[in-house]
């Protein structure tokens, strides 16, 4: 987790941050939607 150690306090370096967090966040969302769906199809099969 590289993003915890990244310095924050840079206003040059916070949107950056930002940005690659939630881009993480949002593929991390999409796994997790993408298994839990693939789960259910399964369990009603």
């Amino acid at each position: 987790m590289s993003l915890a150690i990244a310095p924050t306090s840079t206003k040059i370096m916070a949107p950056k941050i930002d940005h690659v967090y939630a881009l993480n966040l949002y593929l991390f969302a999409f796994k997790l939607e993408q298994d839990l769906r693939r789960h259910t199809i399964y369990s009603v099969q």
